[in-house]
């Protein structure tokens, strides 16, 4: 497996990334805001095997504040170290003590087992914040996860 950093010109790849985000995700964003978050100060990590996208994640930074806006695995690569891979490389070549910050459904326990054993912890809890999941009526809450990026060093 391979880490990328996609630019424009990555059209295939970018495409590919969209693809497992709405699959993913219960509420996707569009297209042309995914396309966006290419691009300075934005950045899209791919996941690749031979010419096959597993996975991704999108981060924002801000000086020394990295906020990891979105993360995804294909569901066939799912628990095969892909999102610590893409977690660990972000946070490399950075300042220790630079901040990532997340968010995270209340309810994804497997997602919150991760950035625990990575060093996040809660900061903070915004109650009903998303919108349920299919036919639910019911809002989930999203956990703020916070750590510094020397706390990768004991992984």
């Amino acid at each position: 497996m391979k880490l990328h950093e996609l630019g424009p010109d990555d059209e295939r790849d970018i495409f590919a990334c969209f693809q497992i985000h709405c699959v993913s995700q219960p509420n996707p964003w569009s297209q042309a805001v995914f396309y966006d978050q290419v691009t300075s100060p934005y950045r899209l990590i791919a996941a690749k095997h031979n010419n096959d996208v597993l996975g991704y994640i999108n981060t924002l930074t801000v000086l020394d504040e990295i906020t990891i806006m979105d993360i995804a695995v294909c569901e066939q690569y799912k628990r095969q170290g892909i999102a610590q891979a893409l977690l660990t490389f972000i946070m490399q070549g950075k300042d220790e003590g630079c901040s990532v910050l997340l968010e995270v459904r209340e309810g994804n326990e497997p997602a919150v087992a991760l950035y625990k054993k990575l060093g996040f912890a809660n900061i903070a809890l915004r109650k009903n914040y998303y919108p349920g999941i299919g036919d639910s009526t019911q809002r989930e809450s999203a956990i703020i996860m916070q750590t510094k990026t020397s706390s990768l060093t004991n992984v």
